[in-house]
């Protein structure tokens, strides 16, 4: 994606964080507004990516909701830093 992670609000909005870390079973797809472009579901909206994400970790697969155009991203993911919004069983 190209957004840093999975926030409690619009990502644009002053009051709006990032959530670091989520259950697979908390209800954090009251988070997921569709934006302006109608992208919160579909192919590419956030809902999605949190679908597949929360099945993916379900599965005991370690799973990040991550900004994939922001340089060395994985490796950021793989050394524990800080980034996107990790997602566990």
């Amino acid at each position: 994606t190209d957004t840093a992670g999975l926030y409690n609000g619009h990502p644009e909005d002053d009051d709006t964080h990032l959530i670091r870390n989520v259950k697979v079973e908390e209800n954090v797809e009251k988070y997921v507004a569709e934006n302006r472009k109608g992208e919160a579901e579909g192919r590419g909206g956030m809902a999605s990516k949190l679908h597949i994400a929360k099945s993916t970790a379900a599965k005991n697969i370690p799973t990040y909701i991550a900004n994939g155009k922001k340089e060395n991203i994985i490796l950021d993911i793989v050394d524990g830093k800080p980034v996107g919004t990790r997602i566990t069983a």
